[in-house]
């Protein structure tokens, strides 16, 4: 009894909320286009949902018709969120070139908010001195030329033992075997970039599987299987968003629980080793770079600033 009243004034708030925003809306539409004479042209919309309606599957199709009907330059409402469409090649490089401050940053989605610290991971944070400080380090440190050169054997060893685990599981049988892919390229790409991070393999049969890799391998290819996933959240008005999305919430917070603390075990245990700066730059790995950063300005670089750093290598 007390689940059908709670699910009884839950539809009853969504109502009342509806019922009040939806004539502003529907009434404000025609003032806002008369007071916004730069605005690009855009097509009919719907009260809450604005042109979500237009938009099926695959997506860029329906974004190249609506383009098509009404130009290069398009204004959509997803929700309560505005979205430009450009789809011509003079007006994208007039927009990431002329004017490329003005689109630098990238939307708060609340769906990600967690999962990347507040909106400060390397792909999601505000353009400004933490951001060009993270790109910088992540530059020179993990994706210059050097740094890349000095990395080859490590993608070399890799390869190397891909292709020794598809030789072995083709050889088991006499006759011709299936062999599932998708698994074993993501593990090469993880194993790579984790030997860059700090040094280690975490994926292979020949890789000790305790608890901490098993979680954070798990919580890896669950971020992986919901990225790219579009979440209603994102477009909904604040005052309803906590009546959506409550289980994907969750499976997002355990994910970025899992993520955090084994990130937070790497530099614990590079501190507890005690080992001084490696004395030659090309032989150390990205946590010695940032903790040799961290000794010389603390306040600067806390351990949230390389999590939120090297998050994007393993995030949704």
């Amino acid at each position: 009894m007390e689940h059908l009243s709670s699910i009884f004034f839950t539809f009853l708030a969504l109502f009342i909320f509806f019922t009040l925003h939806l004539s502003k809306l529907f009434f404000s539409t025609k003032n806002k286009k008369e007071k916004n004479h730069n605005l690009p042209p855009s097509p009919r919309s719907l009260p809450i949902i604005g042109h979500l309606h237009l938009l099926k599957k695959p997506l860029h199709q329906s974004l190249a018709r609506l383009s098509a009907r009404h130009g290069p330059l398009l204004l959509l409402q997803f929700g309560y969120r505005p979205a430009l469409v450009v789809s011509s090649y003079s007006l994208a490089e007039e927009c990431f070139t002329t004017n490329d401050l003005a689109f630098a940053n990238r939307p708060k989605l609340p769906s990600i908010q967690l999962t990347t610290y507040n909106h400060t991971a390397v792909a999601n944070a505000v353009y400004g001195p933490e951001w060009r400080s993270m790109r910088r380090i992540a530059t020179i440190e993990g994706l210059s030329a050097n740094r890349l050169a000095f990395f080859s054997s490590a993608r070399a060893e890799e390869a190397r033992a891909l292709a020794r685990n598809l030789f072995n599981e083709t050889t088991k049988v006499d006759n011709f075997t299936k062999v599932e892919l998708k698994t074993k390229l993501f593990g090469l790409a993880m194993n790579v970039m984790m030997r860059i991070i700090d040094g280690k393999r975490y994926y292979g049969e020949d890789v000790e599987m305790n608890r901490k890799v098993k979680r954070f391998k798990e919580a890896v290819q669950e971020a992986f299987s919901i990225a790219g996933a579009a979440n209603l959240e994102d477009f909904l008005p604040a005052g309803i968003r906590c009546l959506v999305g409550r289980r994907l919430k969750t499976k997002k917070a355990w994910i970025h629980e899992c993520r955090d603390n084994f990130i937070q075990s790497i530099l614990d245990e590079r501190r507890m080793m005690k080992k001084d700066e490696v004395e030659e730059k090309k032989d150390r790995n990205l946590v010695d770079a940032f903790l040799s950063m961290q000794k010389e300005q603390p306040e600067q670089y806390t351990d949230r600033f390389f999590k939120a750093l090297i998050m994007v290598s393993s995030s949704t």
